[in-house]
């Protein structure tokens, strides 16, 4: 089907579905399921169980997802961050999505204070989407492309190690693995509108 800049909650019907662990209901990653088509391999079984370092790609992936999961529980970044961290439950998804197929490690740092910080500055990132987002309301945006454009303008505000070019770059491509080509161009128009207005305030000084 075709999600392209589909309404908020325009999804496969297995998206949100819930998973129990620990003893508390949580909500399948929601980005597994809407990107099953393009996942068949899976994540660590296709690099024969062998575990790495996880990549700032991969991590950035997972914030998106967690991201995109938070529009479906009331539960804080912190908690979602825990329940998603959980050894049994995480290696579920590891076998669902390359971007689950290495532990975390280093990059957990970096996943909560952004899921953290995305949660806390939503209404400031909603802000720039309604300002660059011509004639489209935040609503109409799909919930996927708002969560990768809420990661990628959070970096390029707050995240001092990781390049603006870097942050857009990714976005774009994160884009393309789960939309098509108009919705990737539409949140590359955003990213560069966005991008163009940080500049200018940053040689202005404001």
């Amino acid at each position: 089907p075709d999600h392209s800049l589909a309404a908020a909650g325009d999804f496969p019907a297995a998206v949100g579905t819930a998973k129990y662990f620990a003893g508390n209901m949580v909500y399948f990653q929601p980005f597994l399921c809407y990107n099953q088509e393009r996942n068949t391999d899976g994540g660590r079984a296709a690099r024969g169980g062998k575990e790495t370092n996880m990549t700032r790609s991969n991590a950035r992936e997972i914030v998106a997802n967690l991201i995109y999961e938070m529009n479906f529980t009331r539960d804080s970044a912190d908690s979602v961050v825990e329940q998603t961290m959980e050894p049994l439950y995480y290696d579920t998804l590891g076998g669902e999505s390359e971007a689950y197929a290495d532990k975390p490690g280093g990059q957990l740092p970096y996943i909560r204070d952004a899921v953290r910080g995305i949660r806390e500055k939503q209404e400031e990132l909603d802000g720039y989407l309604a300002k660059y987002a011509i004639n489209w309301s935040v609503s109409r945006i799909s919930k996927v492309a708002r969560a990768i454009l809420h990661v990628a303008m959070y970096e390029a505000l707050y995240v001092d190690d990781v390049p603006v070019d870097a942050a857009i770059s990714e976005a774009v491509e994160l884009t393309r693995k789960y939309e098509d080509e108009d919705v990737v161009a539409f949140v590359n128009g955003i990213l560069g509108s966005f991008v163009r207005d940080l500049e200018k305030r940053n040689v202005s000084g404001d």
